[in-house]
């Protein structure tokens, strides 16, 4: 049992009933805890190392109904080494399951003692419920859930493919290829069989789906009126491959299909069901993938049954838990299901879920709409024309099975019509260029399809239960009319089901609506001619794109006013969001749809991408960068969003008008703060195969206000920055020193020609600010520091210290107080989420953009501000602000300033790909400019990157090394590498400064921040090369871990590249209590170096302790983190001195000096 389970809100709930069961489980079908009668899981969905540790029937109290959004609090300290989840059986019957946040004690040397594990789960489905009875008036059962031991392998594709090969082998089935008939499938005998070679006729192959296999696809299709009319036109070759769906992909089930048919071309017409359609889509369309084996295979007809051609959103792998949770409801919802795998994939996912497995599921995330395998499939080449039929269900959740789906989350996933699996209209498109299955072989069940009405509902689960469904695949086959009404593709499917009455639409939306106003229609694209550039204001001839939502409407067509009968019983459905384009003469006003069909689809896709790259930046494990190839097909996409239809051609005509000037200034400002809050800087435009951000148009953002700009003539004399630099006791330590140094060493030219002043301001409390502020007039604040945003409130803060050296958080409104009508021309905000509004909140705080901190700034008047929109420690923006200053400085404008900026980071950090679009730009006026245009001399057009001191310390010296304090761990680091450099005359090193690579800092499930030693060094050797040094040495002050054959490895103190790479030695100091100065630190330092220098140059790793041997040798694995072993005097044992002296005897005598430099 835990050691204790505290409930961390107890003031928000009863506790009706609390029991305990600490028997391990003996098997899946156990019984369920004494504790609660009714059993809270199926006995089913807990595996053998699973053990309910406690069960509590939870009821809210009066303060947690008074509270908003319920939420169950707890935390677990365990008693041993042990993992746990929560399960949480709702008022609606729903089942749920939620990973714990692992909190991590104090910690000593390379472990940590795990003080306990917290689960914190909104309740959204009772706080729909609430809005709707008042209270929350049913209880809920939570189960805290303990797995015992550890998984061996903590990745989910080995996990995956152990578990499901066992449960196959339970169920006494195997891969392969099948013979049936009607006999043999209902009983579910199937019998091991292939085509053979030279076997004369078409034959039928049928392919099941996700966690089941033939027989329990398609068994209740074996009947005399299905299989008569089969064998009379396929006889004996009737055959199915049963496959993998969860361990292996779509290509590998094909690839395995065909190694099992003879070495000649044999002809098929397919059945498939839900996955099994993209196994077969793999065969027929991605052919080169396949190998030579492809051409076995050629396919006459096929019937896809509810196939997720255009992916499913249950298989996007950040909504795990969800879908997991899903399947269960699924299961108890219809015990009448083909899922036989699906208990066992649940029981075990618990345990991955708890024991915080990393990666996906290769079978499950191949149906991930927005991955490779359904991005491939639904390009070019397309399919064969007339191929395949299309049968799908538009089916309608009602009663207990939507309140479900709500408690889930899964109701949010779909954009619009769904079988409760799988979206309908993805069933027939099968080319999102080229189009979808023909309307005339596309049968659907449900709302807006072509099959009665008054039938019984269909679903993902129940297909094949119908005579209709039978009739329907007989007929596809034969290629005969299916005689239904034929389906336009094209036709959004309904979508008016019960949910949405449950899911944040206000109740008086459900009453009878009044008329609403049509939209404007789009303008004829007739631009006036244009006036002189001296007779008009910037906005004339800025290309402006503003997004609207306009305000509810009363009954009377009006505007409804506050506490009138608007408001109580005539506020109808706001009118469709509206794209307003503007320039020159020209007006352009087109509806903006964000949900349903081609839009709801495209909405999924920007959502996607932009969460991938949250996650990327976060250090989250499995999320990669974006390639250049998927950054542009998704900025095209966000251009294509932007620019619909009569927008573009206005955009066009602007484009060829502004060629004339140089430039054209497109200003995006958007009153829809979920749409503000995508990374629109990517849009890519397709015609002329650039990012909008970096070609010679300049692109900025605004926000809506009624404030006037305070807009100051450029001036003559020095650019004024104050760097306000804020380091609070509480946050992550930001290097702001290195950003420091960076700035005034960029600037050092400038401020020798006298353009540029730059102060400092340390330790920044409000009080601070807002005194140095008022007393000293800056054009330019430059924040160093920690942004938040509350996603409760809708807020965005920026953190400060107090007089106390505490946390102190500051709110958009204060912040503006300060900064506000001080003359102040531009802000930057190198902190991280401060470039977001209210991308999330309440709906009254949703119409209120200018709350987060970069629209709130810019709203007050201040001209031009600069702000993050991914969370980035605090390195990754000194590129920006570097370039940024330097076109300001020279009378650049704020427009013309970012894309300078852009264009730099985009080359200086050649690892990244997405690192150029973070900082975002908000400039009321982007022609607006601090300084006057000026002609800088030559020798400020250099700027150093290493300092003419260090270099000519290394001039005599055989080889160079940079050395980066990453963290600024070292104060003392320049007379270390001094005392190096005069030790010997091999290695001469010089201290430079550098940003790590956006991606390469990943969080390790249970161990914290870590730096992807692979993925620095990639990036780190451009700028090694850039230095014009041999090697770099690295110090950062949190693990290390690797990537080697396929394992990943954590928790390393020391790493360095393969002789021949990129020459990059990477040194965690990972002690808490090391010393950061003195002879001590001298040591640790020359010692890791040695370490490093060693194993490029001799190709050797550690070892342990040798026979006679002590553990001074600098080549010794301290694997017990001994520190004394670390900073002490070390020497090479004999064996290694012996060693190196054949390796490389003329590097030896220096390493052993640098060894000795500190004795």
């Amino acid at each position: 049992m835990a050691r204790s389970i505290t409930l961390n809100n107890a003031s928000e709930w009863t506790v009706v009933s609390e029991g305990t069961a600490a028997v391990r489980r003996g098997g899946r079908r156990a019984a369920a805890t004494a504790a609660i009668t009714v059993p809270v899981i199926p006995a089913e969905f807990i595996a053998p190392q699973v053990t309910i540790d406690r069960t509590m029937e939870l009821a809210p109290t009066t303060t947690r109904r008074a509270a908003g959004v319920p939420m169950v609090d707890m935390s677990v300290v365990p008693s041993a080494n042990e993992s746990y989840l929560l399960a949480i059986r709702h008022a609606s019957g729903a089942l749920t399951f939620h990973a714990p946040e692992i909190e991590i004690g104090a910690r000593r040397g390379r472990s940590a003692a795990l003080a306990s594990f917290r689960f914190r789960v909104p309740l959204r489905g009772a706080s729909i419920a609430a809005k709707r009875r008042g209270i929350v008036s049913s209880a809920i059962k939570a189960v805290v859930l303990k797995v015992a031991g550890k998984i061996a392998d903590a990745l989910l594709p080995s996990l995956a493919a152990t578990v499901e090969a066992a449960l196959w082998r339970r169920a006494g089935l195997s891969e392969g290829w099948f013979t049936l008939d009607q006999n043999s499938l209902a009983s579910g005998t199937l019998r091991p069989g292939a085509p053979a070679g030279g076997q004369a006729g078409r034959a039928l192959l049928f392919l099941h789906g996700t966690f089941s296999h033939t027989t329990s696809s398609f068994k209740e299709l074996a009947t005399p009126q299905f299989f008569t009319p089969l064998q009379a036109a396929y006889g004996d070759r009737i055959y199915a491959f049963d496959h993998f769906s969860v361990s292996k992909t779509p290509e590998e089930n094909a690839k395995d299909l065909l190694a099992g048919l003879p070495d000649q071309e044999t002809e098929f017409d397919v059945i498939t069901y839900s996955r099994g359609g993209l196994v077969l889509r793999n065969l027929v369309e991605r052919a080169n993938a396949l190998g030579p084996t492809a051409s076995r295979f050629k396919l006459n007809r096929a019937a896809l049954v509810a196939s997720p051609n255009d992916g499913t959103p249950l298989a996007t792998p950040a909504r795990w838990e969800a879908t997991v949770g899903w399947l269960a409801n699924l299961l108890e919802l219809f015990p009448e299901n083909p899922f036989t795998f699906g208990a066992g994939f649940v029981a075990d996912a618990l345990v991955w879920l708890a024991q915080r497995a990393g990666g996906a599921l290769p079978g499950i995330a191949a149906m991930d709409a927005g991955g490779e395998m359904v991005a491939d499939l639904q390009g070019p080449p397309a399919p064969p024309a007339a191929a395949y039929a299309a049968l799908v269900s538009n089916f309608t959740p009602s009663g207990n099975i939507l309140e479900r789906m709500v408690d889930v989350g899964v109701d949010t996933f779909f954009a619009g019509a769904n079988d409760l699996v799988v979206p309908s209209a993805g069933g027939w498109l099968i080319d999102r260029t080229d189009g979808s299955v023909p309307g005339d072989r596309i049968g659907c069940f449900g709302a807006g399809g072509n099959f009665p009405s008054n039938l019984p509902p269909v679903h993902h689960l129940n297909f094949f239960a119908r005579a209709e469904t039978a009739s329907f695949l007989l007929q596809a086959l034969a290629g005969a009319p299916h005689g239904l009404p034929e389906i336009d593709p094209s036709v959004t499917l309904p979508d008016s089901r019960g949910r949405r009455s449950l899911v944040e639409r206000p109740a008086a939306l459900l009453r009878p609506q009044a008329a609403q106003l049509p939209a404007p229609p789009p303008a004829t694209v007739v631009p006036a001619p244009l006036p002189g550039p001296s007779d008009f204001s910037i906005f004339s001839d800025a290309f402006q794109l503003t997004l609207i939502d306009p305000r509810p409407l009363a009954q009377d067509g009006g505007p409804a006013r506050p506490g009138g009968d608007g408001q109580k019983g005539g506020v109808v459905t706001p009118q469709p969001y509206q794209l307003l384009a503007t320039y020159g003469g020209a007006r352009i006003v087109e509806p903006f749809t964000a949900r349903g069909g081609e839009a709801g689809q495209r909405w999924h896709d920007i959502i996607a991408m932009h969460e991938r790259m949250k996650n990327y930046v976060d250090g989250k494990l499995g999320f990669d960068a974006p390639t250049d190839e998927e950054l542009i097909k998704y900025g095209t996409l966000l251009f294509d969003t932007l620019f619909p239809r009569e927008v573009r051609r206005l955009y066009d005509v602007a484009r060829s008008r502004e060629e004339r000037n140089g430039h054209l200034n497109v200003i995006f400002t958007s009153m829809i703060p979920w749409i503000a809050d995508k990374p629109w800087e990517f849009a890519f435009d397709p015609d002329r195969k650039t990012f909008l951000a970096t070609q010679e148009l300049h692109f900025v953002r605004n926000a809506l206000t009624a404030m006037p700009v305070e807009v100051a003539k450029p001036k003559s004399g020095p650019l004024r920055i104050l760097v306000a630099v804020a380091q609070p006791i509480g946050t992550a330590k930001l290097s702001t020193e290195q950003e420091e140094a960076v700035i005034m060493r960029s600037f050092q030219p400038l401020i020798d020609a006298g353009l540029v002043k730059v102060d400092v301001l340390r330790a920044t409390t409000p009080t601070r600010l807002h005194r140095w502020i008022s007393a000293t007039p800056y054009d330019v604040v430059h924040f160093i520091g920690h942004g938040t945003f509350d996603t409760e409130t809708g807020q965005g803060f920026l953190v400060f210290e107090d007089d106390k050296g505490a946390v102190c958080e500051v709110s958009a409104r204060n912040i503006c107080e300060i900064l506000c009508k001080r003359g102040i021309q531009l802000i930057f905000l190198n902190a991280c989420e401060t470039g977001r509004g209210e991308a999330r909140g309440t709906k009254q705080r949703k119409a209120d953009f200018n709350r987060g901190i970069a629209p709130a700034l810019v709203a007050n008047g201040v001209p031009a501000v600069v702000a993050n929109q991914f969370s980035v420690r605090d390195e990754a923006a000194t590129e920006f602000s570097q370039h940024f200053y330097w076109s300001l400085a020279q009378g650049d404008s704020y427009g013309s300033a970012a894309r300078e900026a852009r264009i730099a980071v985009n080359y200086a950090t050649s690892h990244d790909t997405i690192d150029w679009a973070v900082p975002v730009v908000y400039a009321r006026d982007p022609e607006g400019r601090i300084c006057e245009r000026r002609t800088l001399p030559k020798e400020a057009l250099l700027t150093p990157l290493v300092s003419t001191t260090a270099r000519r310390a290394t001039m005599l010296h055989k080889f160079r090394v940079a050395v980066w304090d990453v963290n600024h761990v070292f104060p003392e680091l320049e007379r270390t590498v001094q005392r190096l450099n005069v030790a010997q005359g091999e290695f001469g090193f010089e201290v430079v400064d550098m940003s790590v690579p956006l991606g390469a800092w990943q969080r390790v499930e249970g161990e914290g921040l870590q730096l992807n030693a692979n993925l620095a060094a990639s990036g780190f050797n451009n700028k090694r090369q850039e230095f014009g040094v041999d090697f770099l040495f690295c110090i950062i002050d949190k693990p290390i871990m690797y990537q080697e054959g396929g394992d990943t490895h954590t928790g390393y103190m020391c790493w360095w590249s393969d002789p021949g790479q990129e020459n990059i030695i990477i040194f965690g100091t990972v002690y808490e209590d090391k010393p950061t100065q003195g002879p001590a630190a001298d040591h640790m330092i020359a010692n890791a170096i040695v370490q490093g220098l060693t194993g490029i140059l001799a190709d050797r790793g550690t070892h342990k302790r040798k026979a006679g041997g002590g553990k001074h040798c600098p080549l010794y694995y301290n694997g017990e983190l001994d520190m004394r072993l670390d900073v002490g005097s070390q020497r090479f044992d004999a064996i290694c001195e012996r060693e190196l002296r054949k390796q490389i005897p003329e590097h030896l005598p220096a390493l052993k000096s640098l060894l000795a430099a500190f004795d």
